[in-house]
């Protein structure tokens, strides 16, 4: 009777662990599945193909804080602090603001 017991404790012990273990693989299998629609990581690399627009990332976990930046090959996950990140946001403003001007045919000599 004692003996049933031991075993049936184990055995109940060892179901309990397996079911455990499957259900952190599950888990872990599910996680590298998920699809993360933003920057996890950032580069601090210069983007040289041209540019055609950007945005700022906000950091929320697992997204970090960073540039992206839309350009006719893709979309690159820059640094927001590099001094050429800055430099880009900057040129690219000035071109927008410079074609809304223009649009509303507002002559302006420089």
């Amino acid at each position: 009777m004692l003996f049933q017991r031991v075993i049936q404790s184990f055995v109940g012990r060892q179901l309990l662990v397996t079911a455990q273990l499957v259900s952190v693989h599950q888990q872990n299998h599910l996680d590298e599945h998920k699809i993360t629609k933003c920057c996890t990581e950032v580069s601090i690399t210069n983007v040289t193909a041209p540019i055609l627009g950007y945005r700022i990332q906000k950091k929320r976990p697992p997204c970090v804080l960073a540039v992206i930046f839309e350009t006719t090959e893709g979309e690159v996950c820059s640094h927001w602090r590099q001094t050429w990140v800055i430099g880009k946001i900057r040129d690219k403003t000035f071109i927008i603001v410079l074609k809304k001007i223009n649009h509303r045919d507002i002559d302006i000599t420089l």
